[in-house]
Formats: C-alpha cells, structure tokens, sequence
C-alpha cells in the first residue's frame, strides 16, 4: 500500500502545483486587462488646431517622395494618383504639408489643381514633426500681374 500511497502524494503535489500555476496566470491576465482598461479610460490630449493660410503646390505623395512621374505629363500623373487615393500634400517654401478633407479625403477638391499653385485655408494640425492641414478653402492661386510698360509721355516744348 505505499506504494499507491506515494503515487497519490506524488499526483496531489503536481495537481497542487499546477493550481498554483493556473492561478498565478489567470492573476497576472487579470491585472494586466486592468492595467489596459485603465489606460483606455485616460483621457485623450486634444490637440488644437491653428487656423492658417498657406500658399504652395499641389503635389501627391507618391510622385512627390520618390520623383517618378508615370507618362510624360506631370500634372496628369499627379491628377490620376490623386484621383486613386494617394495622399496630397502641399509644396510649400518651408516644406511639405500634408493635406486632407475630413473623412472623406481630399481628392474631389484638389484633384483639378494638381501641379498648380494654390491658397489653402484650413485647420493646421503639428504632432511629431508633421503638419496636417484639414482643408476648409483652397483656390487657384493669382499669379502677379504682369509688370506694366511705362507709356511715354511727351513733354510739350514752347
């Protein structure tokens, strides 16, 4: 009989075990869905948009970044990635700025100016070294008028 005896300590001791085991990692799952559930529950930081004007070119990220135009027409090729969803951005003198329209995207408004120099109005977003414009307004921009010949005048003599 003590054989079976020791079988049985044997088994109880490696069930116990096992129930200590079970029971440290259904503790450690608990307190680490705490931990997730409190961190979901922080409040998020808002992030506060400028309002601002910023003038630039059109450009679609893709053509942009990597300088590959497909066919012979830049501004074709630019109109045609914007059309399928590529990001837009705006070449401005300080850099680039990516441009967007709410949650529907940019495309339908600024797929006619592609290539072209703009205004854009809209709310400026900056995080981590990015600027993001939610565009609310863009529009050709007007080119400077053409500098004016002076017209001669004449001087009467007497």
């Amino acid at each position: 009989m003590t054989g079976s005896t020791g079988v049985r300590n044997a088994r109880g001791l490696l069930l116990c075990l096992l129930g200590v085991v079970a029971a440290g990692v259904l503790l450690h799952a608990a307190s680490t869905s705490l931990a997730l559930a409190q961190e979901g529950k922080a409040p998020a930081v808002a992030v506060v948009p400028a309002i601002a004007t910023l003038t630039g070119k059109i450009v679609d990220l893709q053509c942009y970044m990597t300088g590959k135009h497909e066919g012979d027409d830049p501004v074709k090729c630019a109109a045609a990635c914007i059309r399928n969803g590529v990001p837009v951005g705006l070449e401005t003198k300080d850099g680039l700025v990516i441009l967007g329209h709410g949650m529907t995207g940019a495309a339908k408004m600024l797929e006619p100016l592609a290539m072209q120099e703009v205004e854009v109005k809209g709310k400026l977003y900056e995080k981590g070294g990015v600027k993001y414009v939610d565009v609310l307004t863009v529009a050709k921009k007007a080119k400077p008028p053409a500098p004016e010949e002076e017209e001669e005048v004449e001087e009467e003599t007497e």
